[in-house]
C-alpha cells in the first residue's frame, strides 16, 4: 500500500514539474505561477511572466530582436535583480522590444533587489532605447536600483514609455532619466520617495509629456538639462508638478516650422535656474515661439535662483527675440537674475505682455527693452531691489508702459534718449511714480507727425548733455504737450543728486512744432548751451507754442531764447535764478 502511495506521489510531482516547464504558444514562452526562474542570457523571444512568479535577473540582460520581442508581466510578479544587473530594451540599432507590465493596486508588479538585505543601488535599472516601442508600466514598484548615476532607475532615450500609478523607492541616483527625444507616452499618478538625486531628470522637449497627479517628496526638484534646445512645434503645456524644475544651462526655445511653438506654463510652476542659466525664445531670425505663463492671484508662476543662498545675479535672463510673438505673463515673479547687464533679468526685442508681475533682486535691470522691443500690455507690476534700474527702454516704447505699476522709491526708469522718438502718431508718457532718467538728446518728430504727451506729475531727469529737441529735421513734424496741473506739475530737471546750473541742455523747438504746449511745468538746472538757454525756439513761428503757468529756474544761461522767426507769450512764466536774461532774442 505504501508503494502505491509513493508511486502516485511521484507521478503527481512529475506532472507538477511538467506544468512548470516552458510552454511555447505563438512563439511566447510562459513562466507559470509559483516558479522562481533566473535569467542569465539575453531575451530574444517573447515571454509571459505569470502571476505569482519570481524572476531573477542575473546580470546585464538585453531584450530585443529583428522582430519585436514582447515581455508581458502579469499582476503580482516580482522581478529581482542581482547586484549590478539591468535590462536593456532594444539597445542595438534595428532591434525591437516591448514590455507590458500592468499590475493592480492589490497586486503590484515589483522590480527590486535580490539581496537579503536590500539597499539603494543594489542593481542598475531598466533602459529603453529607440526600438523599445509601446512599453507600459502601471501599478509597479521600482526599488533599490539606480546604481549608475548616468542612467538612474529607469533610462529613456529616443523613445516614449508609459508610466502610471507606479512607486519609485530608494534609488541611489535618479528615479527616471530621459535623454534626447526621450518622452513619456503617459505619466500620471506616480510617487517618488527617497531619491538620492532627483525624482526625474529630463530634456526640455520631454517636459510637456509629464502628466498630473504625481507625488514627490518635499524639497525635491526635477532636473532639466537646459543645454539642449526646446524645438517642439505646435501647442503644448508644462504642467505644475508641485515641486520646482531646475534649469541647468542655456536653453534656446523656438521652431523653424511655420506652425511655430506655443508653450503654456501652468499656474504654480516654479522654475529655478542654476548659475548663468537662461532661456532664449526665438534666438534665430527664422524661429518662432509663443509663451503663455498665466498664474493666478493665489498661485503665481515663479522664475528664480536655484541657489540655497539666493542673491542678485544668480542666473541670467529670459530673452525674447523678434520671433517671440504674443508672449504673455500674468501673476509671475522674476527674482535673483540679471547676471548679464546688457540683457537684465528680462530682455525684449519684440512685444511681451506683463500684468500683475513682480521683478525683484536683479543684478542689473529688471527689464531691458532693445530698440524694437515694447510692451503689448504693462499694468499692475512691481519692481524692487534692482542694482541698475527697474526698466531700460527706448523712447518709442515708453508709451506702451501702462498704469498702476509700482517702483521702489529712489529708482528711475532709464530712457535711452539718444535713440529718437520718431514713430509717427500719438505717444503718452504716464506718471509711473518715479522719474524717467533721460540718457541722451532725444529728438521728437517724423515725416507723418509725432506727438509726445507727458501726463501730470511726471518727472524727467536728464543726464549731462541730454535734452529734448522737437522736430529737429525740416521735413519732420513734432509736438510736445505737457499736461501739468497746479498741484501736480510736469518736471524737467537734472538727474544729479546735487544738481547744478547747466547740468543738462534744455528743451529746443524747431520748425513744424505748432500747437506744442508746456502748462504747469518746472524746467530746472538746464542751460548748458549758452546759445540756446533752458528753452529755445528756432524758426518756430510766432506764438505757435504755448508756455503757461510754468517756472524756469537755475539755468546756466538764458531762460528762453528765440530767433527772429520765433516768439512765445511768457507772461505767466516765472523765472528764478537764471544766469542770463529771462527772455532773450538772438
Amino acid at each position: 500500500m505504501r508503494k502505491i502511495k509513493l508511486f502516485y506521489g511521484l507521478t503527481f510531482l512529475f506532472i507538477i514539474s511538467l506544468s512548470g516547464c516552458n510552454i511555447f504558444d505563438d512563439d511566447t514562452t510562459t513562466i507559470d505561477d509559483e516558479i522562481k526562474s533566473e535569467i542569465t542570457d539575453n531575451i530574444t523571444e517573447s515571454v509571459t511572466w505569470k502571476e505569482g512568479s519570481t524572476i531573477i535577473i542575473g546580470g546585464g540582460i538585453r531584450v530585443g530582436g529583428s522582430q519585436t520581442v514582447v515581455i508581458t508581466i502579469e499582476p503580482g510578479v516580482t522581478v529581482k535583480f542581482a547586484e549590478g544587473a539591468y535590462l536593456d530594451f532594444a539597445y542595438r540599432d534595428n532591434t525591437y522590444a516591448t514590455i507590458i507590465a500592468k499590475g493592480t493596486k492589490d497586486k503590484p508588479i515589483r522590480f527590486t533587489s535580490n539581496s537579503p538585505s536590500p539597499s539603494a543601488g543594489n542593481w542598475k535599472g531598466l533602459n529603453f532605447y529607440k526600438g523599445a516601442v509601446n512599453c507600459e508600466f502601471d501599478n509597479c514598484i521600482f526599488e533599490y536600483g539606480g546604481s549608475n548615476n548616468s542612467y538612474g532607475n529607469i533610462y529613456i532615450e529616443e523613445t516614449a514609455v508609459a508610466i502610471t500609478n507606479c512607486q519609485f523607492l530608494n534609488s541611489a541616483s535618479t528615479g527616471i532619466i530621459l535623454k534626447e527625444n526621450g518622452n513619456f507616452s503617459a505619466f500620471t499618478g506616480n510617487t517618488f520617495t527617497a531619491m538620492h538625486n532627483y525624482p526625474v531628470s529630463i530634456y526640455p522637449n520631454g517636459i510637456s509629456s509629464m502628466g498630473s497627479g504625481n507625488i514627490y517628496e518635499q524639497g525635491a526638484s526635477i532636473y532639466v538639462d537646459a543645454d539642449n534646445n526646446l524645438t517642439q512645434s505646435g501647442s503644448f503645456t508644462w504642467k505644475n508638478q508641485g515641486i520646482p524644475f531646475v534649469f541647468d544651462g542655456g536653453l534656446r526655445a523656438g521652431t523653424k516650422n511655420s506652425q511655430g511653438m506655443q508653450l503654456t506654463i501652468e499656474p504654480g510652476m516654479v522654475i529655478r535656474f542654476t548659475e548663468s542659466s537662461y532661456i532664449d525664445f526665438s534666438y534665430s531670425d527664422d524661429e518662432y515661439a509663443t509663451v503663455i505663463a498665466k498664474g493666478t492671484a493665489d498661485n503665481h508662476i515663479v522664475f528664480t535662483s536655484n541657489s540655497p543662498s539666493q542673491a542678485a545675479g544668480d542666473w541670467k535672463s529670459l530673452n525674447f527675440y523678434k520671433g517671440a510673438v504674443n508672449c504673455e505673463f500674468e501673476y509671475c515673479d522674476f527674482k535673483y537674475g540679471g547676471a548679464y547687464e546688457y540683457h537684465g533679468m528680462v530682455y525684449i526685442e519684440d512685444k511681451v505682455s506683463f500684468k500683475n508681475c513682480s521683478f525683484t533682486n536683479s543684478k542689473s535691470y529688471g527689464i531691458r527693452l532693445d530698440e524694437t522691443g515694447e510692451f503689448s500690455a504693462f499694468t499692475n507690476n512691481s519692481f524692487s531691489n534692482h542694482q541698475t534700474a527697474p526698466v531700460y527702454i527706448y523712447p518709442n516704447a515708453v508709451t506702451t508702459m501702462g498704469t498702476s505699476n509700482s517702483f521702489e522709491s529712489g529708482s528711475m526708469i532709464v530712457v535711452y534718449a539718444s535713440a529718437n522718438l520718431d514713430k509717427s502718431g500719438n505717444h503718452t508718457w504716464l506718471n509711473q511714480g518715479v522719474p524717467y532718467r533721460m540718457s541722451g538728446q532725444m529728438r521728437v518728430g517724423s515725416t507723418n507727425g509725432t506727438t509726445l504727451t507727458i501726463n501730470a506729475g511726471t518727472v524727467l531727469a536728464f543726464e549731462s548733455g541730454s535734452g529734448i529737441e522737437v522736430a529737429y529735421w525740416d521735413e519732420n513734424t513734432g509736438k510736445l504737450i505737457c499736461n501739468g496741473e497746479i498741484d501736480n506739475i510736469v518736471t524737467f530737471t537734472s538727474v544729479s543728486p546735487s544738481p547744478q546750473k547747466g547740468d543738462w541742455k534744455g528743451i529746443y523747438f524747431n520748425k513744424n512744432v505748432a500747437d506744442s504746449k508746456l502748462n504747469y511745468c518746472l524746467i530746472d538746472y538746464a542751460g548748458s548751451n549758452e546759445y540756446n538757454g533752458a528753452v529755445s525756439l528756432d524758426d518756430s513761428g510766432n506764438n505757435t507754442i504755448t508756455i503757461s503757468n510754468s517756472t524756469i529756474s537755475h539755468s546756466a544761461s538764458y531762460g528762453i531764447t528765440v530767433d527772429n522767426n520765433s516768439s512765445v507769450d511768457y507772461s505767466t512764466v516765472t523765472f528764478i535764478d537764471n544766469d542770463g536774461e529771462d527772455y532773450h532774442v538772438r
